[in-house]
């Protein structure tokens, strides 16, 4: 069965390019433009998400916020966060950005792929 990804990225151009190289590795795809409707596709989808992979800097909302409320709908989620910005520019997320799987931008679709199926595999070994 295929799995779930919440794509949150407020780049539409990366957005959708991100959602072709998923959607072309067999999994679902739900894409969000910021942390607002990231959250309320996480409300509403009827299913299981698997994985949340979202940009570090989503306005309005904090990625560290955006994955707050996530995991509070779904404590099963697991997260990767993706930025272009250098981790010392992150300030205060650099912290959390030790913890989670993090994607410097631009990476290769192997690259992405590769994390999001280390990110399912961990979930499952939960």
């Amino acid at each position: 069965m295929a799995k779930t990804l919440l794509l949150a990225e407020s780049n539409e151009e990366v957005r959708k390019m991100l959602r072709c190289i998923l959607e072309r590795s067999d999994f679902r795809v739900l894409e969000a433009q910021d942390g607002r409707e990231a959250v309320q596709l996480g409300r509403a989808h009827p299913g299981a998400i698997d994985l949340l992979v979202l940009d570090a800097v989503l306005p309005p909302l904090t990625a560290p916020q955006l994955a707050q409320h996530m995991m509070a709908l779904r404590p099963e989620l697991k997260v990767i966060y993706m930025s272009g910005y250098t981790e010392d520019i992150l300030g205060e997320q650099q912290l959390l950005l030790r913890t989670v799987p993090f994607l410097q931008k631009p990476f290769s679709p192997s690259l992405l792929l590769d994390a999001v199926r280390a990110a399912l595999a961990q979930q499952q070994r939960s």
